[in-house]
């Protein structure tokens, strides 16, 4: 568990209740919340701050420790109990650990490693239960989405009422309904980290119940919350220290209360925090993803890629005509966001973009622009960084076709890239989270297309250059086979390279002549026949000025 164990002392004894206070809390990852002299302050106390844990005393006046813990066992059954024990009431305590307490202290040689030593069994105890909720939940919870999806997979003639469907499963929900859809954009290996955190925060923001919440995990990167709109001022919120007013538990100054909530640690960031009213909508909805966003910073911090979270909001939902269609809104949240990065909050109105027909016969106009911007890297650069967006923008196609039709285009931009290329590109095009982000994706490519080609046909001349080093090579020849002119291939290999196309081929040739004599037993002709160069003499002259030595001594040494 994130957030400290949240510890009510419980004791009729003031030096043991001021004792217990001094104890360092923080060192065992614990606040104390508040204490009592007795089980019937302490109860009260509990019902007001759910304590993770009390330590209480079992010999009390008005409520006994063990009256205490089982009303505990029936109002809060997943708080903690530890107890303290002296000698003479320990068939007591054994009592308390057969009703389920996690550890005793006895009082007389109770010291802080004592104490830490009981929260820690806390700790295990609170951690184990608490998984298996988690794991209990999610699995009704999945179970629930898939419902829901058999539900939409039907026809409208073939569906029964959503509520009664989902009934089955333990979702009990009545129209009218508010949904709200978390959407998380990011690499995919992430998302399996991070799918199942944003449910659980979720979960524990909403203290969903099945009879008027409910949280579906809806696909990768989507969280779905549906709840009744009489719900809507009833969240459980967590609440910042001294922002609600304690309980008082008696009239004496022996017994203190601090306004400690840690029910949902890191809700928001500071600058989110101040009064959210759970009937707002949109802020309600912001601090959820702030919250969420903060959570899965803290657990996950080596995630390598970005992520971005925002949510989607359907206007009320009356019946399952509208159900349908608000779902079907709910999941263009992506959408919306690829055209609005910066917002974290999205509301149907904001929804909608052209599809079908209508994206197909406005592509065609944008894609005749496009090809009268090929004509040189400086237009389509423009374009890119123009008429793209501006289309885009206005017709807000689905960013995924949006990205379909650039990679086509982007196909004809570089006829000669290599697969290996097109998919690292394509790779890049689809993890464009935005319209600005797909736009300098495609503009920085672009704006280097020359270099670009260049490089492709040089590194498609070095190769023929290897392939044919024992033949007879010319300028001539290799710039025909890529394509160029003679003149402004060599100009592009001298500075791709660095050397004149007939050095580079020397040295290659130089190089290979040097390797075959030191690690074969070829004769020098043969050598040199290898190389390319079949002339005895010739290569001869041609070894001596390289290396300043005779094949033969070279050899020999």
């Amino acid at each position: 568990m994130n957030h400290p164990l949240t510890v009510l002392i419980v004791d009729d004894e003031v030096p043991i209740r001021e004792e217990l206070k001094a104890f360092s809390w923080e060192e065992s990852h614990a606040v104390c919340v508040g204490d009592a002299k007795n089980g019937e302050e302490a109860l009260r106390l509990c019902r007001f701050y759910a304590p993770d844990v009390v330590v209480t005393d079992i010999s009390m006046p008005v409520m006994d420790g063990l009256q205490l813990f089982r009303a505990l066992r029936e109002e809060l059954p997943e708080t903690k109990v530890i107890v303290l024990t002296c000698h003479s009431d320990f068939q007591y305590a054994q009592q308390a650990l057969q009703l389920g307490a996690v550890d005793y202290i006895l009082k007389v040689t109770m010291t802080d490693r004592h104490l830490q030593q009981a929260l820690e069994k806390a700790r295990i105890a609170i951690e184990k239960e608490q998984s298996h909720r988690e794991q209990t939940q999610y699995r009704f919870q999945y179970g629930q989405a898939r419902q829901l999806r058999r539900w939409l997979s039907k026809g409208p003639q073939e569906r029964g009422p959503m509520t009664v469907e989902m009934a089955e499963t333990g979702l009990c929900l009545r129209y009218p309904l508010e949904l709200t859809m978390l959407h998380t954009i990011g690499h995919e290996q992430d998302l399996l980290f991070t799918d199942m955190e944003i449910l659980g925060y979720t979960n524990h923001a909403l203290k969903a119940d099945p009879q008027s919440a409910a949280v579906l995990p809806y696909g990768p990167g989507k969280c779905l919350i549906l709840r009744e709109q009489d719900t809507r001022g009833n969240r459980n919120w967590a609440t910042s220290p001294d922002r609600s007013p304690a309980p008082n538990p008696g009239d004496t100054n022996e017994s203190k209360a601090w306004t400690v909530r840690c029910e949902l640690p890191d809700l928001a960031t500071p600058s989110d925090v101040p009064n959210a009213d759970p009937s707002d909508e949109l802020q309600w909805a912001s601090l959820l993803v702030s919250g969420a966003y903060n959570s899965i910073s803290a657990k996950f911090p080596f995630l390598r890629h970005e992520l971005r979270l925002f949510a989607a909001i359907s206007d009320t939902v009356n019946d399952d005509v509208q159900l349908v269609q608000a779902l079907k809104w709910l999941e263009q949240g992506k959408m919306i966001c690829f055209y609005e990065p910066q917002q974290r909050v999205f509301t149907v109105a904001e929804a909608g973009g052209i599809e079908g027909q209508q994206m197909d016969t406005a592509a065609k106009d944008l894609e005749s622009a496009m090809r009268r911007a090929m004509k040189n890297p400086q237009s389509l650069v423009r374009f890119i960084r123009s008429d793209l967006p501006a289309w885009a923008a206005a017709n807000r196609p689905d960013p995924d076709k949006l990205k379909e039709l650039v990679h086509v285009w982007r196909k004809e931009w570089f006829p000669h890239g290599t697969e290996a290329e097109l998919h690292a590109v394509q790779q890049r095009i689809r993890l464009a989270d935005s319209l600005a982000a797909l736009v300098e994706e495609l503009a920085d490519e672009v704006g280097s297309m020359q270099d670009h080609k260049v490089r492709h046909e040089v590194a498609q001349a070095k190769q023929l250059i290897a392939d044919k080093l024992a033949e007879d090579i010319t300028l001539s020849q290799i710039a025909g086979y890529v394509g160029l002119r003679d003149h402004y291939f060599s100009r592009l290999f001298r500075q791709e390279t660095g050397e004149s196309f007939n050095e580079y081929v020397m040295r290659l040739r130089m190089d290979k002549a040097l390797l075959l004599l030191a690690t074969t037993s070829l004769k020098v002709y043969e050598i040199a026949e290898q190389v390319g160069i079949p002339n005895y003499r010739y290569f001869y002259v041609l070894f001596r000025k390289w290396t300043g030595s005779t094949p033969t001594d070279y050899k020999k040494g």
